[in-house]
């Protein structure tokens, strides 16, 4: 199912053109790979909160706080944790209330295979944002237990 995208205001390219930006940098092309690596981000999030354990807290309420301590999550984790959360509150899928945050309904389910794989397609030079965004969610996990911090699982990975 290809995802709905939106194209940008025509006049943006206008601008763009006026101040000495190409086509070639910036394009219809390079919107929606833009478009479709953001989704990709957003999936990720539904993804990670599954992964994490937290839908069904948050189907009930929870604050960041109350995550950590009910999950046995490390305080270093509370600036990703409220991150993810708002990532979710920013796309409609949670809601905000005081220091709570709840899901008014399920999540959706997540879609990264079909979404990498449309945006690769629209462009391959992409793959390395791809690869960067899957490396980040698999230590995810880690980082929120206390295992290691988010640069060094990651860039231990790379290494």
């Amino acid at each position: 199912m290809p995802a709905t995208i939106a194209p940008p205001d025509p006049r943006l390219y206008v601008i763009l053109a006026e101040a000495g930006f190409s086509d070639d940098i910036f394009n219809a092309r390079q919107h929606r790979g833009c478009e479709l690596v953001e989704q990709y981000v957003l999936h990720l999030a539904v993804d990670l909160v599954e992964r994490l354990g937290l839908d069904g807290p948050l189907a009930e309420g929870r604050g960041v706080d109350d995550l950590l301590r009910e999950r046995g999550f490390a305080a270093g984790f509370r600036l990703p944790l409220r991150w993810l959360l708002e990532r979710l509150v920013a796309a409609g899928l949670l809601v905000r209330e005081g220091v709570a945050y709840r899901l008014p309904r399920p999540l959706p389910p997540a879609a990264l295979t079909e979404l990498r794989h449309e945006g690769l397609a629209c462009d391959p030079s992409y793959a390395p944002t791809y690869a960067l965004l899957d490396e980040a969610a698999a230590v995810y996990s880690r980082v929120a237990r206390g295992e290691a911090s988010g640069e060094r699982a990651l860039f231990q990975r790379v290494a």
